[in-house]
Order: structure tokens, then C-alpha cells, then sequence
């Protein structure tokens, strides 16, 4: 639907798409129905601050581009947490996405989770530089026991982590592709000659 639109990327934050596109391609490629379409759109259009109404022509849609794109890197990066630690991190992972810090003690109150098991996922997803730890001194010594251990989520460089880890797999992959066709070739040629 976007992909006829003239938008040049970092330029423009949002995009204005006729409902009739909008309808017209849903019920074309998805089957969906004209009333299920209207239905989804006011739904979207009263609760979701990706959509608003054009304020110019009320035939138009606009689409947040810069929000939506936020919102679905950290929809996916809260897919690989889950994933790969489990729902208890996922939960403390959009906890931490939705606040800018929090200490262990809030975290694992809100997430209503032991402090023990807070403590053990935090330090996981720190290991693998999901979630950042900032420590705040509250004396000139920066004793542990006087020192606040604030946690946060950094989306642009969990993206940026994600997208290094894909990148190595795919090289990895990419060379074992080429180490067994070679060896299958080798194999061949043994046979015939």
C-alpha cells in the first residue's frame, strides 16, 4: 500500500493515504470486507496515535511513519527477548521499554517477580546488552552499598546488536553453503575419475 507513495526516507514523518487505496487493497489482497476494513480503521483512528484523521480532507488516513516504524522494532525486539529468555524477560524487557529507568527493587515489584529472579534476568539480558545499568552514586566513594543501579532499554542499539548477530549468521551460513559444496563436488569428482 506504502510502496506507491513518493516517500523519501528521513524526510517525511508521516504519509497521507486515501481510505479508498486503503480499502481497495485489503479487499483485493486479503479478502477482507468493506465493513471490517471501515470497523478496523475507526478503531485504529480512536485508539492508536499511528493513525489520525487528515484534518484537510477526511477521506484521507495519516500514517505516523517514524512511530510506526518504532513501535514495530521494539514489538520485534520484545519477539527475540521472548524467544530467547523466556516470558518472565520479556516481561521485565517491555517493562524497561515503557519507563525510562527503574531500579532492580521497582522492576521486580511491578513485574511481580521475586528480586531474586529480577536480579538473575536483569543480569542476563545485561550480559547480552539487551538492557544498559547505569550506576548513580549517592557518595563521593561509589561504594556499592551507597550506589543506585538504574536499568534501561536502548532500542536504536538493541536493533543495532540484533542486526550484527544476523549478519554473522548469515556468514556463517554462507560459509558452511560454500565448505559443503565443496565437498560434495570433491565427492563427485572421487567418483567419476
Amino acid at each position: 500500500l506504502l510502496k506507491n507513495k513518493d516517500i523519501q526516507p528521513g524526510t517525511r514523518d508521516a504519509c497521507a493515504v486515501r481510505v479508498v487505496e486503503i480499502v481497495d487493497t485489503l479487499t483485493s489482497e486479503h479478502g477482507m470486507s468493506v465493513r471490517d476494513i471501515h470497523e478496523a480503521l475507526t478503531s485504529l483512528l480512536e485508539r492508536s496515535h499511528l493513525l489520525e484523521q487528515s484534518l484537510a480532507d477526511s477521506r484521507n488516513v495519516i500514517i505516523g511513519l517514524k512511530r510506526a516504524i518504532s513501535v514495530a522494532q521494539v514489538c520485534f525486539v520484545q519477539t527475540i527477548v521472548k524467544q530467547r529468555f523466556g516470558d518472565t524477560a520479556c516481561r521485565l524487557f517491555r517493562l524497561l521499554c515503557s519507563s525510562p529507568q527503574l531500579e532492580q527493587k521497582q522492576i521486580s515489584e511491578l513485574a511481580m517477580i521475586p528480586l531474586k529472579d529480577c536480579r538473575e534476568i536483569l543480569g542476563k539480558l545485561l550480559k547480552q546488552e539487551y538492557v544498559r545499568m547505569q550506576e548513580v552514586a549517592r557518595t563521593v566513594d561509589h561504594a556499592p552499598s551507597r550506589t543506585i543501579y538504574l536499568w534501561k532499554v536502548q532500542v536504536p542499539s538493541v536493533m543495532a546488536k540484533i542486526s550484527l548477530e544476523v549478519q554473522c549468521t548469515i556468514l556463517s551460513l554462507e560459509t558452511r553453503l560454500r565448505f559443503e559444496k565443496a565437498r560434495i563436488v570433491k565427492g563427485q569428482k572421487r567418483y567419476s575419475g
